[in-house]
């Protein structure tokens, strides 16, 4: 199996995780997720309703680096700064999921210049 990677949404700029976050299971692919949240939302332009549309949360995974050098940590914030992007379980494989960050972006810094990160991702639909 090999690393999981990071894409944009046209699947240029990859990023292939250089270690396994910690996550809670013993691998990196969790699949199957679970509906737990829907949401409404409406599309405005020029303060005119152009459509509406639900949001189904279909999976939300937390990932935690610990240690990772400051390159690592840059690589991972451009992906926080997209919208929307694609998370590959297996850089080997061709599925993936279309995911965003939802929390903050805020690395921790570590003695010796390391730097501990946790990031949340979201699908939905």
């Amino acid at each position: 199996m090999a690393l999981p990677r990071f894409t944009d949404m046209d699947g240029a700029n990859i990023y292939t995780w250089e270690e396994y976050p910690i996550i809670p299971s013993d691998r990196a692919d969790i699949s199957d997720p679970i509906t737990v949240d829907r949401y409404f939302t409406e599309y405005l332009r020029a303060e005119m309703l152009i459509g509406r549309k639900y949001l189904i949360k279909r999976g939300k995974w937390t990932l935690q680096w610990k240690a990772i050098p400051e390159n690592m940590v840059l690589s991972i914030q451009y992906f926080f700064e997209l919208a929307y992007f694609r998370m590959y379980p297996d850089a080997a494989v061709a599925y993936y999921w279309e995911v965003f960050i939802q929390n903050q972006f805020a690395p921790i810094w570590q003695p010796g210049g390391l730097y501990n990160l946790t990031i949340e991702v979201a699908q939905y639909s």
